[in-house]
């Protein structure tokens, strides 16, 4: 039975070279030779369409699909891709689905990661890097022609649903609203029809794994992709992973009762804890889909017992933690910027979601350069919860994270945005404030806990923290195996 040792290596299943070794650093200057030069083979060429930039990128490596490389005990591994994938060595990890990779293997299983790249890496590095790091990948772009590529953004152009001009809700007309959101959201569609594509080109080269597993955050690509693997993988088990998404306000990931046997969903979702098992079937999603698993992403929280703090206590330390979106990020970092940037006691930490450019961030929050107190950074979640005493969040998971390190989270509503508040399950453990005079507020509160009520909040929030981020064992594995009958393998 193949396991970690059986895995084939990149280069070999994909027939390269590892980059560094014989890559072309040139490449031929077309036209006439009075011509502008072309810009380098790493860039984007002009008129050149992603689909054939990314082919061309893969195909200066050597970077080809080998048909007879996934049998039935591979299982594909869909990710995001970009520098926290990687350790300082070059070594692969992976901030989405943590030891799973690792875990499957030690079953005798094959793993292979199926790669999307996020805009923040260049597409060249993020592929040399993935190739050097020793695992083993399949890049879905290598799967599509250019007549699927041109099919899919047809349809997504061609895509009209019908809108009634009247539509309001609360009074309020959305017609105009939603079509400036297609129109917006189109190049996503055509993104997402590419599922089907690929899939379709896996069962024609009658490549069928085991199970596919994916991050799990009901957006419209998993569902393209449950409608395909069933599609043309009929044999082929797909589970999607959610280690988080706790707010009820997420409506995307919850089927309404009308769209239950209609909407593709996969066949099991395994949840980070107990707290989001329920609440999916709370929310009306089928009971018998939903497992309790394990927090893979948070496996520190657990293996690494809560810190000491490692400051003096005579001045507190507030951590800014912002979402994912840039107009509220820019409103969290300014409403603490205006609660303390002028307190000499309080010494302000911010740290942007990766995908947010802390650059943009700062032209709209105009931080005072006098205020020297405020520090920007870049060190991982996991090393500064230690050293801080109040953490100010909106829509991450780092409120959860902050609980195992006596941390106390203040959820910082939006007055422009939709509010997500992942610690809306546990209202016994989280503050609210709204404005900047609530923030100072809420956190002198904070400061005045006496001893024993300290206690109480930590024993409670450690209690909601192993309810969210179940700790990781190797029984937790079985949560995501799906036999061939539909039972779960043990």
């Amino acid at each position: 039975m193949p396991g970690s040792d059986s895995v084939t290596t990149p280069e070999a299943i994909a027939g390269t070279t590892a980059p560094g070794t014989d890559l072309p650093h040139r490449m031929a200057t077309l036209g006439d030779p009075g011509s502008a030069p072309r810009p380098p083979p790493d860039q984007r060429q002009p008129k050149e369409d992603l689909l054939t930039y990314w082919q061309r990128i893969l195909a200066l490596r050597g970077v080809k699909i080998d048909d007879n490389w996934i049998d039935p005990t591979t299982i594909l591994l869909l990710t995001w891709v970009d520098r926290r994938n990687f350790d300082p060595d070059g070594h692969y990890i992976d901030p989405h689905l943590g030891d799973l990779a690792p875990m499957l293997r030690d079953r005798g299983l094959r793993v292979v990661y199926v790669p999307r790249i996020l805009h923040t890496i260049p597409y060249p590095e993020a592929i040399d890097r993935l190739l050097q790091s020793g695992e083993t990948f399949l890049f879905l772009e290598l799967l599509l022609t250019e007549v699927d590529w041109q099919t899919c953004q047809q349809q997504a152009q061609a895509f009209q649903p019908c809108l009634n001009p009247e539509d309001a809700i609360a009074g309020v007309p959305t017609y105009r609203l939603t079509q400036e959101h297609l129109e917006q959201t189109r190049n996503t569609l055509a993104f997402t029809l590419t599922y089907g594509a690929c899939i379709a080109s896996l069962a024609t080269r009658n490549m069928q794994p085991r199970q596919i597993i994916h991050t799990c955050e009901g957006h419209s690509w998993e569902q393209a992709l449950a409608w395909s693997v069933r599609h043309y993988l009929p044999h082929t088990a797909i589970v999607g992973y959610d280690n988080g998404n706790f707010s009820r306000l997420a409506l995307c990931l919850y089927p309404a009762a009308h769209e239950l046997g209609l909407r593709p969903l996969p066949d099991r979702i395994v949840a980070g804890g107990s707290l989001f098992q329920h609440l999916l079937i709370a929310e009306g999603f089928p009971k018998e889909k939903v497992v309790r698993g394990c927090a893979l992403r948070h496996a520190y929280l657990w293996a690494d017992p809560a810190a000491v703090k490692a400051h003096p206590p005579c001045r507190l330390r507030i951590l800014v933690a912002t979402s994912i979106g840039l107009g509220d990020s820019v409103e969290l970092v300014s409403k603490a910027v205006q609660a303390f940037g002028a307190d000499p006691n309080v010494t302000v930490m911010i740290k942007c979601h990766p995908l947010v450019d802390w650059g943009q961030v700062a032209r709209y929050a105009r931080i005072p350069a006098s205020q020297t107190q405020i520090q920007v950074v870049n060190t991982p979640i996991s090393q500064l919860l230690p050293t801080v005493d109040i953490l100010l969040y909106t829509y991450t998971l780092v409120c959860y994270e902050a609980l195992q390190y006596g941390v106390k989270p203040i959820f910082v509503r939006s007055e422009n945005f939709l509010n997500l508040n992942p610690l809306e399950a546990a209202p016994d453990i989280h503050w609210v404030a709204t404005t900047p005079t609530d923030l100072q507020a809420r956190v002198q509160q904070i400061s005045q806990m006496p001893p024993p009520a300290t206690q109480a909040w930590q024993d409670r929030a450690t209690e909601v923290l192993e309810a969210a981020l179940h700790p990781v064992s190797p029984a937790c594995l079985d949560a995501f195996l799906i036999g061939r009958d539909g039972v779960k393998q043990q």
